[in-house]
């Protein structure tokens, strides 16, 4: 048997699936293989379209992708932007500081020092010109040195705000997996929204800290096929029925106000949604890596 790193694994909903009261993952292996439940994406050809790889899923419950991957944690991605400028500005100031040490930065400061002091005592005013304007030359070159080895830019306050209120109104607490199956066909991935308690042995923090955010080894992922979005968009349109009963009920204008400005802002999610063609969306039962 090859061994495995099990990374997670979901036992509560991996039991409630199979009706067992405790389930591990060589049992639900076996299970699925046993009802040859899980469609193994590594058997199908690669090829270069995803069309027929994607009605190939719709006939299964179960999937596993192997491939490389990623893992998104926006609950990190949130801290890391509201601290983002603070932390830049704290790295240029190491860096002015490391700057202010070099030979060439300190023969420069003396040389602008010493210019100063002649400025201050010279009384003519057409050598005071001359001295003045070496100045502005010794201190353009002296902003120049600084700003070449010190080039860091924040981001707007703008953009930091935008981004942190995307994640605290439509992401906070996920942390999402995705798996890329086909490296023809890098816009088919399977993805899965992971639960912190059941990473085994180990946290998301500690999985990007060892693995990293882009893992360098193939993973795979087994989950229970949840959305298979279709090219055409979502078969049934609920608003339909509201539609054509306001027109000829006034008391169903009011709710159909209501379902209108909740559509909106499902589509505002969906600007950020990963559920879009050809994505396979699972919900994650065990992420490991065969070793």
């Amino acid at each position: 048997m090859p061994l495995t790193d099990l990374i997670y694994f979901d036992a509560p909903k991996a039991a409630s699936i199979t009706g067992a009261e405790r389930l591990t993952f060589p049992e639900l292996e076996a299970k699925l293989k046993d009802t040859n439940a899980a469609l193994d994406l590594t058997q199908l050809p690669a090829g270069t379209e995803s069309k027929p790889i994607h009605e190939k899923v719709k006939t299964a419950s179960f999937v596993r992708a192997t491939g490389w991957s990623s893992i998104e944690d926006y609950d990190r991605y949130l801290v890391m932007a509201n601290n983002s400028n603070a932390i830049i500005e704290f790295i240029g100031r190491c860096t002015v500081h490391a700057v202010e040490q070099t030979p060439d930065y300190q023969k420069a400061q003396q040389e602008l020092d010493t210019a100063r002091q002649v400025l201050k005592k010279e009384v003519d005013r057409n050598k005071r010109a001359g001295h003045e304007a070496r100045i502005k030359a010794l201190e353009t070159r002296f902003r120049n040195m600084v700003a070449e080895r010190t080039q860091m830019q924040g981001l707007p306050d703008w953009m930091v705000a935008g981004f942190t209120l995307f994640i605290e109104s439509y992401l906070r607490g996920r942390v999402s997996f995705r798996v890329y199956p086909y490296e023809t066909i890098p816009e088919l991935q399977v993805l899965g929204n992971l639960r912190r308690d059941c990473f085994v042995n180990t946290t998301a923090e500690h999985f990007m800290a060892t693995y990293g955010s882009r893992p360098f080894a193939k993973l795979s992922m087994l989950g229970l096929v949840t959305s298979i979005p279709e090219q055409t968009g979502h078969p049934f349109n609920p608003m339909a029925q509201f539609q054509r009963l306001s027109e000829q009920k006034q008391d169903v204008k009011l709710e159909l106000g209501f379902r209108q400005f909740y559509n909106a802002l499902e589509i505002l999610e969906s600007l950020i949604g990963f559920a879009r063609y050809p994505n396979v969306i699972v919900h994650p039962l065990a992420i490991y890596r065969s070793v």
